[in-house]
């Protein structure tokens, strides 16, 4: 049985001018009230004289009046003293209201997928109606009271949106009033769930619709014909895809293949048998495409706790393929929808459309929060912070967390409480660290949750109040165990302990320290300084452990003098030091001498001279030196002095090889022992020559030589003579040349000139040899420009100009911009009588007021104004002296009043070579001595 309300709406529109009549009819036995809207016609009136002069030109029909009455034609006339003009007639038809004859309800059956026609005779009337089909349950909700209104009032404002995804990137167009969301040439993208929000004053109503769009099968990837020969793995694609997913099926001359490809998804999502948290899920499987569906995923999105941007899908449960509904336990106060997930051997099938929306009434709360602790600051104050609970395990409206404290003595059996929406909590007046019973219970609007277990939490730290007390040390030659006694008052948690020690000095031994007062002089000095000196970074600190007493300290200095104390710390810092406690370290072996270098006054003799030991752990009785000569069986002897007078710090050795390198060490000794010996390898200076094998390389106006200078030979300084072939002349020296240079260059001879060398020491010749300067080369560049006298005179003219304005600009600049040369004489005259006109500082005359002051004194000629530049430079000649060269270049010096020098004079011999060369220097001895034989 299939009972319709039809709704007529009747719109009439002539000569521009609207009439609308409004009507509705029941059928199956109800009427309705039907509304009727007053007309109004601006510019309109029956009789053209009557409306003459009025402010408004326009035809009211009152509310009580009939529409009858204005049946006719209109016409609107409008005049001056000009003329008169009136409109054209409009016709006003007033139609009665449309009645819909009560019709017999017909009751219609049909079979699915046959088609049934119903029909629907409308009243006739001039506007075209507009019908509405609708069944009886839609007309109850849309009009649930047929006898008051045909509609909601006041009219509700109608909203669209698509959930899960973006109204605006779909093809539906929202119409008629906002009532209708149509969809033309449906897309894959309108595939999806939409919602429909109906409001007004009186609250709202939503209504969701899920639109799948379906398409026929289609090819993703069309199979090819393809040829294969025998032994082949052959594999054959077909890839097509349709909404729903289509079917496939293969045949292989007629005959059907079984394949097997995974399941369609599931469809149907009904929810039933809700009670409190509960609810039976049900579906109907998709095709298994010939691999049984093994087992179904249950996914769940909770929507109520959570943003819609970070709605999520998670697995809930699974049950075995055979299964088609199952019960679902769910949180109390959330909101839920599910779908399903179907699985066979070949993989998983696409999800199921959402269920509807399904809500869970609230309940008590089951969990309270973890974490509870304390997270004090300050003192006097305790702050209780938690982890806090999941929105999910909230369970109800009104959630809250109870904080409950009391101290932990247990003399108040009673406990203190409050209450906050979120962490943390704090609790004022609680003293210094003092310990506390804590708990946090949840609570919404049914109640609260199950009682909490008691935690422990403190107020507020401070720093500890007393040091360490009982401090003692045993001594373990460069270690020590420090011993303390247990840290009290630390008002907080205690988290370890210091131990500060620095070093004072040398340990002191007054029966020797006259005999021995210059090798200790320098360590006295230290030892004696007052504490106060002693820089606060000496300071070395070692931590230790809160759950400890004592520990070690290792690595320090023998024959040492030191002191130490014992901190505590907590979180808010240290407790006063201990008082300092004194020990000293035992003497021991000193360290390895400082250094040991080398001197060879002759090839078979070498002086040793080392430096004392930088830690000598005692007091130095002496040293212990031994050599041994390098041989290829590595037995030879080894030789063994011993320097019992620790101020001695060098030694002589003779009769050495000359052709032999030798290991030296040297020991230093307290009376402990021996300590490590320092050990270098060296060999006596061979006497040498000047070179005798000269490498000559020439060049344009120069000649290079060079040389290898022996590895251990002694330097000797020589001289190279020149002499030009051709031309006449005698033989010219150089200066004097070292042969650990390794070379030397002759400059300032003649390009292509013949030369004679030689390398001279006394009056003996180690060299001679010939060399040949490069032939000059031709100039490419004849006739240009650049040779051109009056260019370069002219160049040099504007590059002298500018260098002359630069200084000016300096110097003006150096006295503060307000000198005038013009008025150089009388300022002159009354400088120091005269005070300055304006001392603000930073107040500078610019240079287009001097060049004004210049302009006006038109009388003074171009030749007094140079004069007075000339006077202004030797005005500051007490502080520069400029000069010029030739070539215009500005030589600038700060040099006072001095007269200019008489030209750069040379004391140094007549030489080719400008640079005035060192004086001769031996090499290195660490150097020659440490290069491999």
């Amino acid at each position: 049985m299939i009972q319709v309300l039809v709704v007529v709406f009747l719109t009439r529109i002539e000569e521009e001018q609207q009439t609308a009549l409004q009507a509705s009819l029941w059928t199956g036995g109800s009427t309705c009230l039907c509304l009727l809207k007053p007309f109004r016609f601006s510019g309109m009136a029956q009789d053209p004289e009557e409306a003459e002069g009025a402010a408004e030109r326009k035809l009211v029909q009152g509310d009580n009046s009939s529409l009858d009455m204005l049946e006719g034609e209109y016409r609107c006339y409008a005049s001056n003293s000009l003329g008169t003009a009136m409109t054209q007639t409009v016709k006003v038809n007033v139609e009665p209201q449309p009645v819909l004859m009560k019709q017999q309800v017909e009751r219609a059956q049909g079979l699915v997928g046959q088609s049934m026609v119903l029909s629907c005779n409308p009243p006739k009337s001039s506007p075209p109606p507009s019908i509405h089909w609708m069944n009886i349950s839609e007309c109850a909700d849309l009009f649930p009271v047929p006898s008051v209104s045909c509609q909601p009032l006041p009219t509700p404002r109608v909203e669209w949106k698509k959930k899960d995804g973006v109204l605006a990137d779909t093809t539906g167009q929202v119409i008629n009033f906002d009532r209708w969301l149509h969809f033309d040439d449906v897309s894959l993208e309108d595939d999806g769930e939409y919602e429909c929000k109906a409001s007004n004053t009186h609250g709202f109503i939503t209504r969701s619709f899920t639109v799948t769009v379906e398409a026929a099968p289609y090819w993703m990837k069309e199979p090819q014909n393809l040829m294969y020969t025998p032994g082949e793995t052959v594999r054959l694609d077909c890839q097509a895809d349709g909404i729903p997913r289509p079917s496939i099926t293969w045949r292989i001359n007629g005959q059907l293949l079984t394949v097997s490809a995974k399941p369609d998804p599931p469809s149907g999502l009904t929810l039933s048998n809700a009670e409190g948290v509960s609810v039976t899920l049900s579906w109907s499987p998709g095709l298994s495409h010939n691999s049984p569906i093994t087992e179904f995923i249950i996914q769940a999105r909770e929507e109520y706790h959570t943003e819609e941007r970070k709605w999520t899908w998670e697995e809930l449960k699974k049950v075995p393929g055979d299964f088609n509904h199952v019960e679902l336990s769910l949180h109390p106060f959330s909101t839920y929808r599910f779908r399903v997930i179907a699985i066979n051997e070949v993989g998983r099938s696409r999800h199921s459309n959402p269920s509807d929306h399904h809500s869970t009434p609230p309940a008590v709360p089951s969990i309270n929060p973890t974490g509870v602790r304390s997270n004090s600051s300050e003192p006097g104050t305790m702050i209780i912070t938690w982890d806090e609970i999941d929105k999910r395990f909230h369970k109800g409206q009104n959630f809250e967390y109870e904080v409950l404290w009391r101290e932990a003595d247990r003399s108040n059996v009673n406990w203190n409480s409050g209450r906050v929406r979120s962490p943390p909590f704090i609790v004022n007046n609680t003293g210094t660290y003092t310990p506390f019973e804590i708990k946090v219970r949840s609570v919404n609007a049914l109640g609260g949750g199950p009682e909490p277990e008691p935690g422990t939490g403190h107020s507020g730290e401070d720093k500890p109040e007393e040091a360490p007390t009982g401090v003692s040390t045993t001594v373990m030659n460069s270690t020590i165990r420090v011993s303390w006694n247990k840290a009290q008052r630390v008002r907080g948690r205690l988290l370890g302990y210091r131990i500060y020690y620095k070093r004072l000095g040398p340990k002191a031994e007054r029966s020797r320290r006259s005999l021995r007062q210059s090798q200790h002089e320098e360590e006295r000095g230290e030892r004696s300084k007052p504490l106060s000196e002693t820089d606060e970074h000496s300071w070395q600190v070692e931590e230790v452990d809160h759950s400890k007493t004592s520990a070690e300290v290792t690595g320090l200095r023998l024959f040492s003098e030191y002191e130490l104390t014992v901190t505590a710390f907590n979180s808010k810092g240290e407790s006063p030091r201990s008082p300092p406690h004194h020990f000293h370290t035992p003497e021991g072996v000193p360290g390895p001498p400082a250094s040991l270098e080398f001197e060879s006054p002759t090839e078979k003799s070498l002086i040793l001279s080392w430096s004392p030991p930088a830690e000598t752990n005692g007091i130095l009785l002496g040293y212990i030196v031994q050599y041994q000569r390098e041989v290829e069986s590595k037995n030879s002897p080894v030789e063994i002095l011993n320097v019992n007078d620790p101020t001695v710090k060098h030694i002589t050795l003779d009769n050495l090889d000359p052709d032999s390198h030798y290991i030296f060490k040297v020991t230093a000794c307290t009376k402990i022992g021996q300590g490590p010996p320092i050990t270098r390898r060296g060999a006596t200076l061979l006497d040498g020559e000047p070179p005798r094998n000269i490498t000559v390389t020439s060049g344009n106006a120069s000649v290079n030589l060079s040389w290898v200078p022996g590895e251990r030979n002694r330097n000797h300084g020589f001289q190279i003579q020149y002499l030009k072939k051709s031309g006449g002349g005698g033989w010219e020296n150089s200066e004097q040349v070292n042969t650990t240079q390794g070379f030397y260059m002759l400059t300032g001879l003649q390009p292509g000139a013949q030369y004679h060398l030689r390398v001279m020491h006394g009056n003996s010749t180690y060299w001679q040899g010939e060399a040949k300067t490069v032939e000059p080369l031709p100039s490419e560049i004849t006739g240009r420009f650049a040779t051109q006298g009056w260019l370069i005179g002219l160049i040099s003219a504007i590059v002298l100009l500018v260098l002359i304005l630069l200084i000016l600009c300096l110097i003006k600049r150096s006295k503060g911009g307000k000198y005038a040369v013009k008025d150089k004489e009388s300022k002159e005259v009354d400088s120091e009588a005269r005070p300055m006109k304006d001392e603000a500082f930073g107040e500078y005359r610019s240079l287009e007021s001097d060049g004004d002051e210049k302009r006006s004194d038109s009388q003074q000629s171009l030749e007094e104004s140079k004069m007075g530049s000339v006077d202004s430079l030797a005005e500051y000649g007490d502080s520069v002296d400029i000069q010029f060269n030739e070539d215009g270049s500005f030589i600038g010096q700060y040099s006072g009043r001095a007269s200019a020098p008489h030209g750069n004079e040379s004391s140094g011999p007549a030489s080719p070579v400008n640079a005035v060369p060192p004086p001769p220097v031996a090499p290195s001895m660490s150097s020659i001595l440490n290069r491999p034989s």
